[in-house]
């Protein structure tokens, strides 16, 4: 499948060579996007602090907006610390090659994202019940190692947020979690906090939870989350004072646009539930409770909705090699008109399966 080509930014309708079609796709989720109070906000940032910060963040000179947006990350999720990088990428690899050495033992759960991968010998585990024993042998015959597990908090097959039943049967006590966040920070949780409330309740050995921030949030960078102790650790690592920070001006959005991120949460949350409630029967989907993302599995749905003017992500993931994914997201910035276009579509595709 050709992909589709636009010169206008991503949202609820868009002009295409097609004409104006409806999106359902990408990872939007506040409908941040097109907002124009966010974009006040980021414009009023920019012109204070600049487009970028050309310096470490270790340096003599330091700015402290930096500071201030990583105390509304920490007090938004509930953690102790948090600290800015420049890409969700960074944050995943920063952490996962900070426990990169014979301490410790990495195991990726099914799903994982590949930032958080950092041992090409160690890859994926194809199941949740082949990795628990693993762990479980690891902790009984090396002791003198520490396992370190690397999981998605929304891994679109319901085995994370809310619940995180494979994890309800480890002994968290003895095991250190990484958990990346990034479909889930802004639009699950207390308030948009996510999930690192829930998973601090598991009583793990040390959480770490890594994020972008360029999804709900909507801006370009990414985020760590965990204890001061462990986040005063993770800073002597090479790559927080060798890497460049996020623009700040993203930080200074983060300081501000507090209101903006509630407001179109409550509307997100709406949408969800609507589509929820009047998804057609027949249909079928996988979606983490209250989440914005459906994903359909159903070959033809994608193909079905494109013909009705609607388009969902449909792409072959995480690999070029990889079935293809179809998911359909709702975002804050559409509107009730278009939530009842989607199910309108998806009513006549299950008809025609009949």
């Amino acid at each position: 499948m050709e992909p589709l080509h636009i010169d206008t930014a991503l949202g609820p309708h868009m002009d295409t060579p097609q004409g104006v079609q409806r999106y359902f796709g990408g990872t939007d989720y506040l409908g941040l996007s097109r907002n124009k109070r966010f974009h006040s906000l980021m414009l009023q940032g920019v012109k204070r602090f600049g487009v970028h910060m050309g310096s470490s963040r270790q340096s003599n000179v330091r700015l402290s907006i930096y500071q201030k947006a990583e105390q509304v990350l920490a007090d938004l999720a509930g953690s102790q610390a948090a600290s800015l990088t420049s890409s969700g990428m960074l944050a995943g690899q920063w952490v996962s090659q900070y426990f990169n050495n014979e301490q410790y033992i990495h195991f990726y759960a099914p799903y994982v994202h590949s930032a958080l991968i950092s041992r090409a010998d160690q890859p994926r585990y194809p199941d949740w019940t082949l990795l628990i024993n693993d762990l479980n042998h690891a902790i009984s015959q090396n002791p003198q190692q520490t396992p370190v597990l690397f999981l998605d908090t929304i891994d679109f097959h319901g085995m994370g947020y809310p619940h995180y039943t494979p994890l309800r049967g480890l002994p968290l006590s003895q095991i250190i979690l990484v958990a990346d966040d990034a479909h889930g920070i802004g639009s699950t949780g207390h308030q948009g906090g996510g999930s690192y409330a829930a998973l601090a309740a598991l009583n793990p050995k040390e959480l770490i939870v890594t994020a972008s921030l360029g999804k709900s949030l909507g801006v370009g960078a990414g985020a760590v989350w965990t204890s001061q102790t462990q986040m005063d650790a993770l800073r002597q690592h090479p790559l927080w004072g060798g890497a460049s920070p996020c623009s700040p001006g993203y930080a200074y959005v983060l300081v501000k646009a507090k209101r903006i991120y509630r407001t179109q949460l409550k509307k997100l949350e709406c949408h969800v539930a609507w589509m929820v409630k009047h998804w057609p029967e027949g249909c079928p989907k996988r979606q983490h409770s209250g989440h914005p993302a459906f994903e359909c599995d159903s070959p033809g749905v994608g193909a079905h909705l494109r013909a009705h003017k609607i388009i969902p992500t449909e792409f072959p993931y995480p690999t070029p090699q990889s079935p293809l994914l179809t998911r359909v997201v709702i975002t804050a910035a559409h509107r009730k008109n278009d939530l009842k276009a989607l199910r309108k579509a998806l009513n006549h595709w299950v008809r025609k399966q009949k």
